[in-house]
């Protein structure tokens, strides 16, 4: 009578074990077309060991999905800022000084929930600040970006996720939109510090 208890929970236990999947978001590295002057400013871009380290992890019956966080934000925020700077580059924290700006983002909040049925949209939300640092003066800007409100752009950029059956690319081109729109955000307040400053005559 004991095997047969240890047996049952044997397979109970492989059950689990074999059942459970953590299948990883594949967010697309993916920025924006910006028809604007870049500006002359160069950029570097310092992540931490933290940023780096990010991640998020929502689950539903038996599945856990992973949204590798620092994985691609630190690459969508390098693209992101090339739209806009003559240059922008992740360096090492020692060489940031010869560049004129020096950012070192933070991620503050991400959600994702997973919806009722897998062919709905997931309701996600991201919200980061740069810690910026021009000619000496340091301020930081916070940007907020989500995935309820869809630009044409949006259409175009993740229409081959959205289109997929499987979940994991559904729930990847949400996560990519929030992300691009937090990043807009982020690059029309960052512009807007930069100019005020240098009208006010920190030295470019």
């Amino acid at each position: 009578m004991l095997s047969k208890i240890k047996i049952f929970f044997s397979i109970i236990i492989a059950f689990f074990t074999v059942g459970c999947a953590t299948p990883r978001i594949p967010i697309p590295v993916v920025s924006y077309e910006a028809n604007i002057v870049k500006s002359n400013l160069t950029v570097a871009i310092v992540v931490d060991d933290l940023f780096l380290q990010q991640a998020y992890k929502t689950s539903q019956l038996f599945t856990t999905w992973i949204y590798p966080l620092g994985d691609v934000l630190p690459l969508m925020i390098e693209k992101s800022l090339r739209n806009r700077f003559a240059v922008a580059d992740i360096v090492p924290d020692y060489e940031a000084s010869d560049y004129k700006v020096i950012i070192r983002p933070a991620l503050d909040k991400f959600y994702a929930q997973v919806p009722a049925t897998t062919f709905s949209s997931t309701n996600t939300d991201i919200k980061i600040t740069y810690g910026v640092t021009y000619s000496g003066s340091e301020f930081s800007v916070t940007g907020r970006g989500t995935n309820e409100e869809i630009t044409e752009d949006d259409k175009a950029l993740f229409a081959s996720y959205k289109r997929k059956l499987d979940y994991k690319f559904q729930a990847a081109g949400d996560a990519g939109i929030a992300i691009l729109h937090c990043l807009e955000d982020l690059n029309v307040q960052l512009a807007k510090e930069l100019k005020a400053r240098t009208s006010a005559g920190v030295a470019q």
